[in-house]
């Protein structure tokens, strides 16, 4: 998983990152911080209208699991191919004590647990893409590094920073380094009729 668009060293998958480069690292490897300094999402919370007292508060009290981070883990997961398993539960929502109960016991052991529409709806999300004629080809497994981290210094402080790219295009053989797309998968995909194709979702690169 080194061969992307940015050259540099790379990682073992633990540990602390010393050099800049694009590494392979687990999610949970990345949001453990191995390159001291912090992310660029939670740099930006020093900077107005923020303050550095927010910013260690967010890094002390990390958000509470939200049904809305499960659905897009599990997006990940069926596009991206990578990231926990997902677990479908026979409930329509998360009302009763049972269903938390599961549901809680689920995210405790590092999976994802999904209400059955919900479930159904990352499929047909991960469907669209695959039968779309642009995002198909973005999302080939040959052709891309999936959540590769990027770790620079910064230039007027010293800082080591990082960032996760959902996907980096791997660059063909003989060619320059394609430019680093990114790319939002969105939840907007309407559930098509039986039998016809799946509505793609929306992209912005």
């Amino acid at each position: 998983m080194t061969d992307t668009a940015l050259a540099g060293a790379t990682a073992p998958a633990a540990g602390p990152v010393t050099e800049p480069g694009n590494h392979d690292l687990t999610a949970a490897e990345y949001h453990a911080d191995p390159a001291p300094g912090g992310s660029s999402s939670g740099a930006r919370l020093l900077l107005p209208p923020s303050c550095p007292a927010l910013f260690r508060w967010e890094q002390d009290n990390p958000p509470a699991p939200k049904a809305t981070f499960d659905f897009g883990h599990a997006a990940h997961k069926e596009v991206l191919g990578v990231g926990p398993d997902l677990v479908a539960l026979d409930y329509d929502d998360w009302r009763t004590k049972a269903a938390r109960e599961e549901r809680d016991e689920l995210r405790a052991a590092g999976a994802v647990p999904l209400l059955r529409d919900d479930y159904q709806q990352v499929l047909d999300m991960a469907a669209a893409i695959r039968q779309h004629p642009v995002a198909s080809r973005l999302f080939e497994p040959d052709s891309g590094t999936a959540e590769s981290a990027l770790v620079w210094r910064d230039g007027p402080t010293g800082v080591m920073r990082r960032a996760l790219l959902d996907w980096a295009p791997r660059p063909s053989a003989g060619t320059s380094p394609q430019p680093l797309l990114r790319t939002r998968i969105s939840r907007r995909t309407r559930r098509a009729p039986a039998g016809s194709p799946a509505t793609p979702p929306s992209a912005a690169t």
